[in-house]
């Protein structure tokens, strides 16, 4: 009996040891490109935003189970975890990196941060165009429903024909233009759906001055928007997002708006 238990003992080691070699896992796709997209330019200190990325293998396949590591390249101004989802923490330019195996991309925000969203406009350039979200964190105060708000300004420094746009996929876009006169905010435009579809457009022909632009969205829809301002004459560099003075207080008379009604 003892030899007959030594042979079953051997036969079966035998019998396992093919099995155990073929008992290994295919290796995955290997990651030949990554996309990492970021829906919005800027993000105010303490709101929160999620990247997109798209990892493809060598033939375009996607690879939606990649492994995705996020970095910043400063966590002082904003930090991103481990699913891409970044948070504004400090103020100035951010690079948000995102890498699978061997590839990797990257894109670049501004985080600013504001003591009060609703007392403090933030800079767009004459001729730029800027995407940022309303969400959670922004003004409540300025629109009289509650719904959120957006602050920007921009200067002129002689008359033009100016065209501002708010433009969002997300929601129904409002948007005011006032001009400061006196520590007062006048408004000389207003608009509902004269941009495409249920986006925002107001035209005017405005004096030399500082205008502040109020971007809001009806109730029921908040996300991501497009905001340019354009003009029929040469803009003038240093009045470009670039310059120093990025951000500009409020009166300290707060605006309180009411919609026109919906045409």
């Amino acid at each position: 009996m003892f030899r007959t238990a030594v042979k079953t003992a051997a036969l079966l080691t035998v019998l396992a040891f093919p099995v155990a070699c073929d008992s290994g896992t295919e290796p995955g796709p290997v990651p030949a490109s990554i996309d990492l997209t970021a829906r919005i330019d800027i993000l105010p200190a303490g709101q929160t935003f999620p990247l997109e990325t798209v990892v493809e293998d060598a033939s375009g396949n996607p690879i939606p189970d990649a492994d995705v590591q996020f970095g910043s390249s400063n966590n002082a101004i904003a930090t991103v975890d481990g699913s891409g989802v970044v948070t504004g923490t400090g103020e100035g330019d951010v690079t948000i990196s995102a890498t699978a195996g061997s590839v990797s991309d990257e894109v670049s925000l501004f985080i600013v941060r504001f003591d009060d969203p609703c007392a403090e406009a933030l800079h767009i350039g004459l001729g730029e165009s800027v995407r940022a979200s309303l969400q959670a964190g922004d003004c409540v105060e300025i629109v009289d429903d509650g719904s959120f708000v957006d602050l920007w300004f921009f200067e002129l420094t002689q008359r033009s024909d100016v065209t501002v746009d708010l433009s969002s996929a997300d929601f129904d876009a409002y948007l005011w233009v006032d001009k400061l006169e006196n520590d007062v905010l006048v408004n000389v435009g207003e608009d509902d759906n004269s941009g495409t579809g249920t986006d925002a457009r107001v035209l005017a022909t405005l004096d030399p001055g500082t205008y502040f632009i109020i971007a809001n969205h009806h109730p029921g829809a908040d996300g991501v928007y497009t905001l340019s301002v354009t003009t029929a004459v040469a803009a003038d560099p240093a009045l470009r997002a670039t310059a120093v003075d990025r951000t500009r207080a409020l009166p300290e008379v707060r605006v309180r708006k009411q919609r026109a009604a919906v045409r």
